[in-house]
């Protein structure tokens, strides 16, 4: 699509071809065609976001319980291995999801840098108009794949969830080191009085 935005902006500025009609037209078909595919990608995402929010609420909670067991070496051989299928196919569908939701975010937002172009005073009013309208709509609520208006899966979830999970780890080893180094004894002979 901003291709096609870039394509008619390009003819419209050529000197000799300076046909507002035409880009009025085609500024405004895009926009209505876009309006469609929001509203298509707004249908989909209302029949994956359940999927989305119980893949995100299993797996993080998963990931710290299993890396917890993991660094106190609590857990059995089974459990291990279990967690660590868990976890791994659940982060295979956040990974795909993230990436997907992400690189859909990245090319809803890819014609505004093009119609940031158009000189609205050397268009007509009809032609400004869709141009702020498709403006507004794309600088607007974020387009992508969203988990119950929480949060919209886009190249800014990638580094939380990564940010989330390495904090954790962090915490974890440095928490597991010390607890190894202390010891305790007791006392071996104590008097109450």
């Amino acid at each position: 699509m901003s291709k096609q935005v870039r394509d008619s902006i390009n003819m419209f500025n050529k000197k000799e071809n300076r046909n507002t009609g035409a880009l009025e037209n085609t500024i405004e078909n895009l926009r209505q065609e876009f309006i469609s595919l929001i509203e298509c990608f707004e249908s989909s995402n209302s029949l994956v976001r359940h999927f989305l929010f119980g893949c995100f609420a299993v797996f993080i909670p998963a990931f710290c319980f299993m890396l917890y067991g993991l660094t106190r070496r609590s857990l059995t051989t089974g459990e291990s291995v279990y967690l660590l299928l868990l976890t791994g196919l659940i982060l295979t569908f956040i990974v795909i999801f993230t990436v997907v939701g992400a690189i859909l975010s990245v090319k809803a937002h890819e014609p505004l840098d093009e119609l940031m172009k158009i000189n609205v005073l050397s268009v007509t009013d009809k032609t400004s108009q869709s141009v702020i309208l498709f403006v507004s709509r794309l600088t607007g609520p974020t387009i992508g794949f969203r988990v119950y208006e929480l949060f919209t899966l886009d190249t800014n979830t990638i580094l939380a969830v990564l940010g989330t999970l390495l904090t954790y780890a962090v915490v974890m080893v440095q928490f597991s080191d010390s607890d190894s180094k202390k010891t305790y004894t007791c006392p071996s002979n104590i008097t109450l009085t």
